[in-house]
């Protein structure tokens, strides 16, 4: 249901509550509380627009991050294509992306050393991408950075296997471009052992940008293992999630906290998988790991402020039945309605004497038998304004009756919600009475 249709049934039901008690503090009281609300379902829209900014943008990340678009070596739309003889390492084929995407032409690349050629930006790339290769015979969704032939630095997704055809091993290679996915986020990719320390055998450059940490730092636990960067708490979370994919052979997804370099604490989302021989041995661990702080701050903010609106409605029913139970007892005083219907002086003069003591009710609580007393008080101190002819004492009584009537207004703290606003309709009436009286004197 939308914000707006609440507030209209929430407004027709309030209605229908006090129809029989028609005077300014249902409109004034009911308004108080739909600007309340409306201002928190402002709030809650705004951080759930932002929230969902947020997740269609990571929604077309894992668009392109996607088990049909990544782990289907063999889908080729929208991918640069290269295919390379293992026996001679010559790169033998590229696609028409190739040349469009990394500006190369025919002769920059054909012929040309799968290891040695220009398109690395990291020698030491195709070299891990054999030995991954020469261990699992398939390498997918791992990132490597390409570099055109006018020196930009572009970052790839890149899944590979070797094949065989007419009796010659062939390595075939598919990439395609995240450029724009890891410039707004910062995402990595990572090879490594399943043991306790998540030994990494290869982890993409990003991992400085969200960790703090050198890729060397984390290569073969050179400075410290992957496992300690995770959040203690976590820790166990992320071990159990994924021995229980390896298991079953299946990708795992998981969300969790990690420890930066400089302490700062951080969510990732991590989608990975094992890289089985085909003899079924476990050899790494492959997948993606993705900065996702903003959107869980984003999803923590949405929660908190549905949660205070939810007491923040609870509060408001309770208010309602408050005021209805108080607006029964106000209708056995009728003084008080009289007092909050009054127009001018002279009205709030005929007032002094019916609120006297005599005229209240023994059942009323005491708190509000001395407010009934005070604004008697007021009533009384407007009286003699009216009996006075002289103008600086006319001044002086309108001033003490609007002291009296603010001294009033300090005392409302222990009443209940619904006769608090009563009373505070009754004095803003008579304080508004005053001002005029005193604006025109």
């Amino acid at each position: 249901m939308c914000w707006k249709t609440f507030l209209n049934r929430f407004v027709v039901a309030y209605k229908n509550l006090t129809q029989n008690y028609q005077n300014n503090i249902h409109y004034e009281y009911i308004q108080e509380l739909t600007v309340n609300l409306d201002s928190s379902f402002q709030q809650i829209k705004q951080i759930n627009d932002r929230r969902d900014k947020l997740s269609k943008q990571r929604a077309a990340k894992l668009e392109v991050l996607s088990d049909k678009s990544l782990l289907d070596i063999h889908s080729s739309s929208g991918k640069i294509l290269m295919l390379v003889r293992k026996s001679t390492d010559k790169i033998i084929n590229v696609n028409y992306l190739f040349y469009r995407i990394l500006e190369y032409c025919a002769q920059d690349v054909i012929g040309k050393s799968f290891t040695s050629v220009n398109i690395w930006f990291n020698n030491q790339d195709p070299i891990i991408i054999k030995d991954f290769l020469q261990n699992s015979k398939i390498i997918k969704q791992q990132i490597f950075q390409f570099r055109t032939k006018f020196g930009k630095i572009k970052n790839f997704l890149l899944s590979a296997e070797e094949i065989d055809i007419d009796g010659e091993t062939l390595i075939f290679c598919m990439a395609r471009d995240i450029t724009n996915i890891t410039q707004t986020s910062c995402c990595i990719s990572y090879r490594c052992l399943n043991d306790q320390d998540w030994t990494m055998k290869f982890i993409s450059s990003h991992c400085e940008k969200l960790t703090g940490y050198k890729v060397k730092d984390f290569i073969g636990n050179n400075t410290l293992p992957y496992a300690d960067t995770i959040h203690k708490d976590d820790q166990k979370l992320v071990w159990d999630r994924v021995q229980e994919a390896l298991k079953k052979q299946i990708t795992y997804e998981i969300l969790y906290r990690i420890k930066t370099k400089c302490g700062e604490i951080k969510w990732v989302w991590e989608k990975g998988q094992g890289v089985f021989s085909y003899n079924g041995k476990l050899l790494a661990l492959e997948g993606l790991i993705e900065d996702v702080s903003e959107l869980k701050k984003s999803e923590d903010e949405l929660f908190q402020a549905r949660e205070d609106l939810r007491k923040q409605i609870q509060l408001t029913i309770k208010g309602l039945q408050d005021t209805n139970s108080a607006l029964k007892l106000a209708g056995e005083i009728p003084v008080l309605l009289n007092a909050l219907n009054v127009e001018t002086i002279p009205d709030i003069a005929v007032l002094a004497k019916l609120l006297i003591p005599e005229e209240i009710t023994d059942n009323i609580e005491p708190e509000l038998h001395l407010i009934i007393i005070a604004l008697g008080k007021v009533a009384v101190t407007i009286q003699l304004y009216q009996a006075m002819t002289e103008p600086v004492m006319q001044q002086k009584t309108l001033l003490t009756a609007k002291q009296e009537l603010e001294a009033i207004s300090q005392q409302l703290n222990h009443l209940p919600p619904s006769l608090r606003v009563l009373i505070s309709q009754i004095i803003i009436r008579w304080q508004s009475i005053l001002k005029d009286v005193w604006n025109g004197n």
